[in-house]
Protein backbone atom coordinates (compact mmCIF):
# COMPACT_ATOMS: atom_id res chain seq x y z
CA UNK A 1 0.00 0.00 0.00
CA UNK A 2 2.60 2.13 0.50
CA UNK A 3 4.20 1.95 -2.71
CA UNK A 4 0.86 3.48 -3.96
CA UNK A 5 0.97 6.56 -2.44
CA UNK A 6 4.48 6.75 -3.62
CA UNK A 7 3.13 6.53 -7.19
CA UNK A 8 0.45 9.32 -6.70
CA UNK A 9 3.67 11.79 -6.88
CA UNK A 10 4.52 10.40 -10.03
CA UNK A 11 1.62 9.94 -11.96
CA UNK A 12 -1.31 11.97 -10.03
CA UNK A 13 -4.45 11.35 -10.28
CA UNK A 14 -6.39 12.33 -13.52
CA UNK A 15 -9.68 14.94 -12.70
CA UNK A 16 -12.47 16.08 -14.89
CA UNK A 17 -13.20 19.69 -14.99
CA UNK A 18 -16.55 18.78 -12.86
CA UNK A 19 -14.26 16.78 -10.17
CA UNK A 20 -12.28 19.92 -9.95
CA UNK A 21 -15.22 22.13 -9.15
CA UNK A 22 -16.26 19.93 -6.71
CA UNK A 23 -12.71 20.27 -4.89
CA UNK A 24 -13.72 23.51 -4.06
CA UNK A 25 -16.47 22.76 -1.57
CA UNK A 26 -14.00 21.72 1.09
CA UNK A 27 -11.91 24.52 0.81
CA UNK A 28 -14.64 27.13 1.06
CA UNK A 29 -16.27 24.85 3.62
CA UNK A 30 -12.76 25.26 5.74
CA UNK A 31 -12.35 28.68 5.14
CA UNK A 32 -16.11 29.62 6.22
CA UNK A 33 -15.57 27.51 9.42
CA UNK A 34 -12.65 29.71 10.52
CA UNK A 35 -14.08 32.83 9.12
CA UNK A 36 -17.50 32.29 11.47
CA UNK A 37 -15.61 31.03 14.07
CA UNK A 38 -13.64 34.30 14.94
CA UNK A 39 -16.56 36.63 13.61
CA UNK A 40 -19.53 34.40 15.49
CA UNK A 41 -19.69 35.14 19.67
CA UNK A 42 -22.18 32.44 19.80
CA UNK A 43 -20.50 29.14 19.06
CA UNK A 44 -24.07 27.53 18.29
CA UNK A 45 -24.80 29.69 15.51
CA UNK A 46 -21.29 28.57 13.73
CA UNK A 47 -22.28 25.56 11.84
CA UNK A 48 -25.51 27.13 9.87
CA UNK A 49 -24.08 30.34 9.47
CA UNK A 50 -20.69 28.85 8.18
CA UNK A 51 -23.04 26.40 5.68
CA UNK A 52 -24.85 29.02 4.67
CA UNK A 53 -21.41 31.31 3.90
CA UNK A 54 -19.82 27.95 2.15
CA UNK A 55 -22.89 28.01 -0.37
CA UNK A 56 -22.84 31.35 -0.93
CA UNK A 57 -18.67 31.22 -1.71
CA UNK A 58 -19.44 28.41 -3.86
CA UNK A 59 -22.44 29.30 -6.16
CA UNK A 60 -21.26 32.74 -6.64
CA UNK A 61 -17.77 31.15 -7.69
CA UNK A 62 -19.33 28.72 -10.47
CA UNK A 63 -21.61 31.93 -11.27
CA UNK A 64 -18.68 34.17 -12.18
CA UNK A 65 -16.92 30.81 -13.90
CA UNK A 66 -20.24 29.93 -16.05
CA UNK A 67 -20.31 34.01 -17.46
CA UNK A 68 -16.38 33.99 -18.03
CA UNK A 69 -17.12 30.87 -19.75
CA UNK A 70 -19.95 32.17 -21.84
CA UNK A 71 -17.71 35.25 -22.47
CA UNK A 72 -15.31 33.05 -23.88
CA UNK A 73 -17.59 31.62 -26.42
CA UNK A 74 -19.61 34.68 -27.58
CA UNK A 75 -15.90 36.49 -27.93
CA UNK A 76 -13.29 33.50 -29.11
Amino acid sequence: MLNWLATLFLDPITLTGFQRALLLIPICLSISIVYKTLKNPDLRSIPLASLGLCVTIVVGMWVVAVVLWILYLLFA
